[in-house]
């Protein structure tokens, strides 16, 4: 009898062992990360298709020149991500000619290869008559003068005809972008010999994760997911923004977002001109208003420019609450007042001033769809050319990860059990499975199945009466909560019970399952015997 005590408390105190040092599968990281960057500096790597390398006459060494050719840039091995993002400086060297009729257009193009055009534009050299598609894309109406955006200009010491010629342009693009490999594109067409038009690349970076799901300056062109293509620019600054608007209602409509939970917005909102806040009567109240078609209200409010500086009535508005609503000061919690440059001539007294604010506003609400829009809206304004509106810097970003739904489990031939769930369409999301049966009391991990799968079969059953399972979706926005089966058996399973007597006192005692569920199992307790088994 000391041999099977032995025996049964030397299994047990092993198997207790083993539980707890079970280790959890490793899901992947949400971080953004920087995957690959460069600057030339020690030479080109095998990841591009041309090795030249050229020093701009101030100095720097960068990747070029070239002219009309093409050189690709080509990463394998990507982490698993759901976005990423390009930038790199553009260096356009020497007598560029934009849209030119004659001498142009002298074209520059970035693409995704197999994917996506990134952009196709003209560049025209700083102080030249001729006029450049850049920001926008050409071919297109909008032209724009030379050197327009750029971040320098003739600070690489290039001269030609006696003209300093040079210019440098920061270029940034983020796509949505799930493989594990990515190949850029980028070239030129129209230039003359090299010595006259060239072109090449510095500080090149690419990330995965690190840029949101949508994000638009507008200092480029306004996609078709905007259901107006309205653009100015501010008076102050020049930076382009999307409008002006009065009492319109603009959409943003996006499609094939990943599996998410939350969304969120953000923007900067330009209230232009003399907005007369909560004020009723002829003149208000001004309202402005941001719904999507399952939150109509995420933002009524109200402004107000109108702070009293010209001499009349100073109006209050609802913002930074909604409408109606506590009253607040004209330009209240404003980012900024007075600097786009508008301004605005009032009869009585006749003063002319600076009148606009900007509001940085963000909001984050639920939401699961695979596609979003997104209204934003103004009423009771005034002509267009006393009250107006316009956005930039819109950001959306979706986050948390939805469990499955609808967990079920049915016996299989053999020994073996059918997983079933239902998770959306979406080939980023793929799924962890785990069990646990009456031998083990944590989870065990089974396996990570791929996206757009919605069945596992455990085909290595334990012997246990009791078996339960659970699934979460993992993606590079994080994990789901899980979702849990019911506990089942399965008919061709033996099932056992072994069972110990653990004495407490002289006279009485109690007999205790061989599971490390069981919280009074004790391995340090006397007989062990075989109690039932069939």
């Amino acid at each position: 009898m000391f041999q099977n005590r032995f025996f049964f408390a030397v299994f047990a105190m092993v198997l207790s062992f083993s539980l707890a040092f079970v280790c959890p599968i490793s899901l992947p990281a949400a971080d953004s990360q920087v995957i690959y960057s460069t600057d030339f500096e020690t030479g080109v790597g095998s990841e591009w298709s041309s090795v030249r390398t050229d020093v701009t006459p101030s100095g720097r060494k960068f990747f070029g020149r070239f002219g009309n050719q093409t050189v690709t840039l080509t990463l394998v091995g990507l982490p698993a991500h759901a976005s990423l993002g390009i930038s790199f400086d553009l260096y356009i060297i020497n007598s560029w000619d934009g849209n030119d009729p004659t001498w142009g257009p002298d074209i520059w193009q970035a693409e995704v290869v197999g994917d996506r055009l990134l952009k196709r534009t003209t560049f025209a050299w700083p102080s030249s008559d001729a006029r450049q598609a850049y920001p926008a894309s050409y071919p297109g109406g909008t032209t724009y003068p030379s050197g327009t955006r750029a971040a320098e200009k003739n600070t690489l010491g290039y001269v030609y005809a006696g003209f300093s010629m040079d210019s440098v342009y920061q270029m940034t693009f983020p796509i949505a972008h799930a493989a594990d490999a990515v190949a850029f594109q980028f070239s030129a067409a129209g230039l003359q010999n090299i010595g006259d038009e060239s072109w090449g690349l510095d500080n090149v970076m690419v990330t995965v994760d690190g840029v949101p799901y949508y994000a638009n300056d507008f200092e480029g062109d306004i996609g078709t997911e905007w259901s107006i293509t309205t653009a100015e620019a501010a008076p102050a600054g020049s930076q382009h923004f999307y409008g002006r608007f009065s009492n319109d209602r603009v959409l943003l409509s996006l499609t094939d977002l990943l599996p998410h939970t939350n969304a969120t917005v953000s923007f900067d909102l330009y209230v232009i001109q003399t907005w007369d806040g909560s004020t009723g009567g002829e003149v208000g109240p001004d309202v402005w208003d941001l719904s999507t078609p399952g939150h109509p209200s995420l933002i009524h409010t109200t402004f107000s420019n109108n702070d009293g500086r010209n001499g009349t009535m100073r109006f209050d508005q609802a913002y930074p609450d909604s409408y109606p609503g506590p009253m607040h000061p004209p330009q209240a919690n404003a980012t900024a007042k007075n600097s786009l440059g508008y301004t605005f001539t009032w009869i009585e007294p006749a003063v002319t001033l600076p009148v606009d604010s900007t509001y940085h506003l963000v909001k984050d609400f639920s939401h699961q769809e695979d596609t979003l829009q997104l209204a934003f809206s103004a009423s009771v304004l005034q002509d267009p050319d006393d009250e107006s509106w316009g956005l930039d810097n819109v950001v959306v970003t979706v986050e948390g990860v939805p469990a499955p739904q609808i967990l079920s489990v049915a016996p299989a031939p053999g020994q073996s059990m059918l997983i079933f769930w239902e998770y959306p369409t979406s080939n980023d999301t793929s799924f962890v499975v785990e069990r646990r049966d009456s031998n083990f009391c944590a989870w065990q991990p089974l396996d990570t199945v791929p996206a757009n799968t919605t069945i596992y079969t455990d085909a290595k059953l334990p012997w246990s009466d009791q078996i339960s399972y659970r699934v979460a979706a993992t993606s590079v926005a994080g994990t789901s909560d899980w979702v849990e089966s019911l506990i089942v058996s399965h008919p061709a399973i033996p099932r056992w019970q072994l069972m110990l007597f653990r004495p407490i006192g002289v006279d009485d005692g109690m007999w205790v399952s061989l599971r490390p569920c069981d919280t009074r199992f004790d391995p340090n307790f006397g007989t062990a015997v075989i109690v039932h088994g069939w």
